[in-house]
């Protein structure tokens, strides 16, 4: 299903809905989390984003367990969270967030979670901008392209994450 700049796989709009409504539903399954902060950056950006290449149009949401299809290629809880340009999409396993925790030693957990999503989004605002294709990955370096735009994508998040804790966007509100 697809509403609000939202799809799901195996979360349904229809489940989400039905069951990610408060805070308290975020904090408690990842789906619901990943659903709400999805929100929060789609609510947040459509008001920020001023870009002259493109009008703002929020990215889709897709959330799998182990893997799916994109536009990209195979998305797979392997690779991890990621941003497709070629279908406008954020793809994400919760599945991630305790590989995150676990093998990668993610500390402050809420906030690591929202980041990766928030970082993604920021990778939407930068294809939305036409900054995205400027960058080689395939030529990798502290002083690349590559770097200088995920860094980006990172100020972006931030930029997302300091607008959310505070006023309307600091709590769920019904999806």
């Amino acid at each position: 299903g697809s509403a609000g700049g939202q799809s799901y796989q195996e979360a349904p709009q229809s489940w989400v809905k039905e069951n990610c409504k408060t805070g308290k539903d975020a904090n408690e399954d990842d789906r619901c989390l990943v659903a709400a902060t999805a929100y929060s950056a789609e609510r947040y950006w459509k008001t920020a984003y001023t870009g002259q290449r493109r009008a703002f149009e929020p990215a889709q949401t897709v959330v799998y367990e182990g893997a799916t299809q994109s536009a990209c290629g195979t998305a797979s809880n392997q690779v991890g969270p990621f941003y497709c340009p070629l279908d406008e999409s954020i793809f994400i396993d919760p599945d991630f967030f305790q590989v995150m925790e676990q093998q990668l030693g993610a500390e402050n957990k809420p906030l690591a979670q929202l980041y990766v999503l928030a970082h993604e989004y920021g990778h939407h605002i930068q294809n939305l901008e036409g900054t995205l294709g400027l960058s080689d990955y395939k030529n990798p370096g502290q002083d690349s392209a590559a770097v200088a735009l995920e860094l980006q994508a990172d100020c972006y998040a931030g930029i997302w994450a300091h607008h959310a804790s505070r006023g309307e966007n600091a709590s769920l509100e019904p999806i």
